[in-house]
């Protein structure tokens, strides 16, 4: 059986913006943009929109995350994860606004704001599902949540090896 990418991208989506809050900051995650790797069948990638908003709300920043991981099925769930997630790269914008708190943001990118980002990325993605199988969605996938015996990702597709 075959998820493709653009069903895969559809429930993804429908799971975003996710709004993390680390009390000196806040952070968003919104378009998700999922990725495929040729050659790496058990790698999924995912590029995130960000927004970090200073406490005060008077400073933002916006930017992105390109995060790689192992997908993983969590049965009781029926929902596929991204695993071991890793930002490969994050590139963060000046912030907008003015006075203190888009100077403290800026100071702070370089370094600690960028290392809380990673980790609410990683985190974030890690915690909830990419993918989650659903019987009323089709008889396919009701088959697939009570046979499924395998997965991995085949050139643009999600493939499941299913059997009685």
């Amino acid at each position: 059986m075959r998820i493709s990418r653009d069903e895969l991208q559809a429930d993804v989506t429908k799971r975003f913006p996710r709004d993390y809050d680390k009390q000196v900051v806040k952070l968003r995650m919104s378009d998700p943009q999922l990725e495929f790797f040729e050659g790496r069948p058990d790698i999924l990638g995912v590029r995130v929109r960000l927004d970090v908003t200073s406490a005060s709300g008077n400073s933002h920043i916006g930017g992105t995350a390109n995060v790689e991981g192992a997908l993983e099925y969590v049965k009781a769930e029926h929902a596929f994860y991204l695993r071991a997630a890793n930002v490969k790269e994050i590139a963060l914008d000046r912030p907008e606004g003015t006075g203190q708190g888009a100077k403290l943001l800026w100071h702070y990118s370089d370094a600690a704001l960028e290392h809380a980002a990673r980790h609410a990325v990683e985190a974030g993605l890690e915690a909830h599902p990419i993918y989650r199988l659903d019987g009323k969605r089709s008889a396919r996938e009701a088959k697939a949540i009570r046979h499924l015996r395998a997965a991995h990702i085949d050139g643009r597709d999600l493939v499941l090896t299913v059997g009685l």
